[in-house]
């Protein structure tokens, strides 16, 4: 932060704040040169479905999209679900990597049985399928089924310059309903890894969703929470979620990830223990890795009780905003993935005169499907300078910094990791 206070001049507020001295900070600092001024970091989608049934039966069915087809295959990711009943229709909303080519969505009968078809319009924010009498087939089903998940990885230092390692933060999501009662969403969050000795909350704003839409947010192996913390990340005792600054519902995961990836230790001195969990891999420099320690995390779950099916059906991956919260001289910032970066949902740290500085389009966070392998301590994902690419997604044609010069290419760049630069 030292940087961007040097930008800052005690003249009165017209001098208050440098824009084009603090663009070219970020600019340089930044490993990726020229990149591309439309990306805009988005590795999943995140459409409606909508599904019809005419079998004749008045039966009632469970529908899912998978990535596969559930009746041939022996695994199969689930994107999302809902019921719905004979003659009648469903909408919810499902979430999938953006370089999926196709998707299967299946309904389920009574027993094992079941009857698949592929999703229409894939390209499409909206995506629809329809089973008739006349061409249902009744198959078993053989795949094992489990839930998507992703990754969100953050920076620990917005707004100014980082490391680019993405792993000061690194939290695995889940959102699906729950088989006994649709109203029901229930959310794990599992918090792998802090590269960072910086203070850092985190928490999930659930984007549009008002505390008139749901009842209660409950939580089972909650994080540890620092209990001497006066971080704004807090919740409601009776309703375990705290309303945002935006009206929102806004679920409050930790106030300090280190005292909530140990389970609540501290140091020798009583302070919180300061260490990179998680993080210290063989690219690691060796300077950095007696602060290294290595544990299994931690994970949460939480049941979001909605008021009505309609609400829980909305609640999917581009729904749950999950943010970082850091602190500096005395104030609190928040660290978004795209496209919320400028969001401010518990946290009020700017004035009018410089919110144009946070205007840009550089990323301090990404979300990334499936169980992404973030880059070891201190190692960019990418960089790409003077045409040289390197880091720990640099394969050519697949490479984090081909994907950041141009948003149409190697959009599948997190598959193709260098194994001796990540942590695991």
């Amino acid at each position: 932060m030292t940087v961007l206070l040097a930008l800052c001049a005690s003249c009165g507020d017209d001098e208050y704040f440098n824009q084009s001295d603090y663009e070219e900070i970020i600019d340089e600092g930044f490993p990726i040169d020229s990149f591309d001024k439309d990306q805009q970091w988005k590795t999943i989608k995140t459409s409606t479905m909508d599904v019809s049934v005419a079998l004749g039966s008045s039966g009632s069915y469970t529908v899912r999209v998978t990535d596969s087809n559930p009746a041939t295959a022996e695994s199969a990711t689930v994107y999302g679900e809902a019921t719905v009943s004979d003659g009648s229709s469903v909408s919810f909303r499902v979430s999938y990597p953006l370089i999926a080519s196709s998707l299967y969505v299946s309904l389920e009968g009574s027993g094992n049985t079941m009857t698949v078809t592929q999703a229409a319009a894939l390209n499409d924010s909206t995506l629809s399928a329809a089973f008739t009498q006349s061409d249902v087939a009744w198959v078993e089903k053989s795949a094992t089924l489990s839930n998507f998940v992703w990754r969100t990885c953050f920076e620990d230092a917005f707004p100014i310059t980082g490391d680019y390692d993405f792993n000061d933060i690194v939290m695995t999501l889940s959102a699906s309903p729950m088989q006994s009662n649709r109203k029901v969403v229930v959310l794990t969050a599992t918090l792998n890894a802090v590269g960072s000795l910086s203070d850092l909350g985190c928490a999930a704003r659930l984007v549009g969703i008002k505390p008139s839409d749901i009842d209660s947010v409950g939580v089972t192996q909650a994080f540890t929470q620092y209990p001497w913390s006066y971080s704004p990340v807090v919740a409601d005792a009776d309703k375990g979620y705290q309303t945002g600054k935006t009206g929102e519902v806004v679920i409050p995961f930790f106030n300090d990830g280190h005292y909530a990836i140990s389970n609540g230790m501290l140091a020798n001195d009583g302070s919180i223990a300061l260490h990179y969990y998680n993080t210290v891999g063989n690219g690691t420099k060796s300077s950095l890795k007696e602060l290294g320690y290595k544990n299994n995390g931690h994970t949460a779950t939480y049941r979001i009780w909605c008021k009505t099916e309609e609400t829980a059906r909305k609640i999917a991956h581009d729904i749950i905003d999950v943010f970082e919260v850091t602190e500096f001289n005395g104030s609190y910032y928040e660290v978004h993935c795209m496209p919320y970066k400028r969001v401010e949902a518990i946290c009020i740290w700017h004035n009018n005169s410089i919110t144009n500085a946070y205007s840009d389009n550089y990323p301090w966070a990404i979300s990334v499907p499936g169980l992404f392998k973030y880059p070891a301590e201190g190692v960019q994902i990418s960089k790409y300078k003077n045409r040289v690419v390197s880091g720990a997604y640099a394969t050519a044609n697949h490479s984090f910094a081909e994907w950041a010069k141009d948003h149409t290419t190697a959009q599948d760049w997190y598959n193709y990791p260098n194994t001796s630069f990540i942590y695991e």
